[in-house]
């Protein structure tokens, strides 16, 4: 069986493509977005390391 890897949605009619129902006005600012993204992956990478490093030293 081969997996399909896309990330385009099917169209089976539960997403909405009407552009009326799309409000830009909503959205966040994009810089915003991207900062408090920056800081989230951050903290993930941070937190990463701390159980890099807690595995490492349990194998000492």
């Amino acid at each position: 069986m081969e997996l399909d890897n896309s990330l385009n949605a099917p169209d089976n009619g539960e997403i909405s493509t009407d552009e009326s129902s799309l409000n830009a006005e909503k959205l966040p600012d994009p810089l915003e977005a991207a900062q408090e993204a920056a800081k989230q992956l951050d903290e993930a990478a941070t937190l990463l390391k701390n159980v890099v490093n807690t595995l490492s030293s349990l194998e000492k």
